[in-house]
């Protein structure tokens, strides 16, 4: 008569207390010099140089529209508002959006607030440009007036501000020590560096 497969196995003898602790400590050794061996690779080296671009560039125009862009004189060849709703108790209404061409032949679409006069035909006004890329960021309609931002750098913000915390997420908690999570985060910063420099 055979066996019964339950008669065949053997009984699995469970890991002592002590055993078990140098099981766990053998395991995070072994992960560790994986971790270690991976970090010396010039594929990891390589890909996060590339990241540290890409953060650079992405922190460099948000620095920009701010404080590092470089002014340009020009001249107002058309001007078109529109106003704020009419509020009960405010006896003038202020500017909302301004879209103006330049001689130059630009085309600005500004957010405004707090705004009552705009410059007139022919008058100067200030186009205010990142150093790289030579992108439009902010406009400003009077010399010593305020600075207003150009429409289109506000999904630029968005995007470049989103993706670096997500990239300072996955850096926290060490998601990018795997070949995965890091091109995963380089394609990231790669496709919010092509949004930069193309839009």
């Amino acid at each position: 008569m055979q066996p019964s497969s339950a008669e065949r196995r053997k009984n699995r003898i469970p890991l002592s207390p002590e055993e078990l602790y140098y099981f766990i400590q053998l395991k995070k050794l072994r992960k560790t010099q994986e971790l270690q061996a991976f970090k010396k690779t010039t594929y990891y080296k390589n890909l996060n140089r590339v990241n540290v671009f890409f953060v650079f560039i992405l922190s460099y125009i948000v620095l920009s529209a701010f404080f590092l862009c470089h002014w340009e004189k020009t001249h107002v060849q058309s001007l078109y508002t529109s106003y704020e709703p009419v509020r009960p108790g405010v006896e003038k209404r202020s500017i909302s959006d301004v879209h103006l061409q330049t001689v130059d032949g630009l085309d600005l679409s500004l957010k405004t607030e707090n705004l009552f006069s705009v410059p007139q035909k022919d008058e100067a006004v200030w186009i205010g440009r990142d150093f790289l890329f030579g992108k439009i960021l902010k406009a400003r309609l009077f010399y010593e007036g305020e600075d207003y931002f150009h429409i289109g750098v506000y999904p630029l913000f968005f995007v470049c501000l989103f993706v670096m915390f997500i990239v300072c997420f996955i850096y926290n908690f060490n998601m990018h020590l795997t070949r995965h999570g890091l091109v995963g985060v380089t394609s990231l910063l790669g496709l919010a560096f092509i949004y930069v420099v193309c839009v």
